[in-house]
């Protein structure tokens, strides 16, 4: 395909994967561009809350950005097998004692939490255990009447940052592109079912159900 001289720069160059995969590139750079924002680098604990598709990249980014312990959580058990797959330490279910499980295997805290699932009660348990100056990721997206609640003293003395996350920069593509070009970070398992270019409002209606990971359409089926 043919383009302008000067949009050169937005081209990533990506050779050794399927075109499916290469279509991840983008909700990656997405969990990329907030990690970054969050300071995921270089912290020892970080939570992700939500195992989705979104959910799982944010687990293999900490890990391949050198995280040492990711926890993640997520009430759908059928997905707890594929979040320790990529790479999570611990992996539970919400409950009633999820601070106190957690503060056995974190006796520092959280440094990092990211809310990859859209709804403010995911965020209450964890509270309790963040670490000073711990940052907290709001990532997933929300309905419009979703309300974060936070006590003003905890933010004030123990220095936390709250960091809204949405899209992704070039230069998110341009870290993220070489990284699933060379294998370092796995995507060909989070793409669920394949579907022609015919039946692309079949994999729209799909994806919109939940009840698969990233739908693929294939144009060259």
């Amino acid at each position: 395909m043919r383009g302008p001289a000067q949009a050169r720069e937005n081209l990533i160059p990506i050779n050794n994967v399927s075109a499916l995969e290469a279509a991840i590139v983008e909700p990656v750079s997405c969990a990329l561009n907030g990690q970054n924002l969050a300071k995921v680098a270089g912290a020892d604990t970080v939570l992700v809350a939500g195992a989705g598709p979104l959910g799982l990249i944010h687990i293999r980014l900490a890990k391949a950005q050198g995280v040492r312990q990711v926890i993640s959580v997520e009430p759908n058990q059928a997905r707890h097998d594929i979040a320790r797959a990529s790479g999570a330490d611990l992996v539970l279910a919400p409950s009633d004692d999820i601070a106190d499980r957690i503060r056995e295997c974190a006796p520092d805290g959280i440094d990092v939490v990211i809310m990859a699932i859209g709804r403010p009660e995911a965020m209450t348990p964890y509270l309790g255990v963040l670490a000073p100056g711990a940052r907290i990721s709001v990532f997933a997206g929300f309905n419009s009447e979703a309300r974060l609640e936070f006590v003003a003293n905890d933010i004030h003395y123990n220095e936390y940052e709250i960091v809204g996350a949405s899209s992704c920069r070039l230069e998110n593509f341009q870290q993220v592109a070489p990284m699933i070009n060379d294998g370092r970070l796995r995507v060909a398992d989070l793409i669920g079912t394949q579907l022609p270019l015919d039946r692309a409002v079949e994999a729209i209606d799909l994806a919109a159900s939940g009840a698969d990971m990233r739908v693929g359409v294939d144009v060259w089926a």
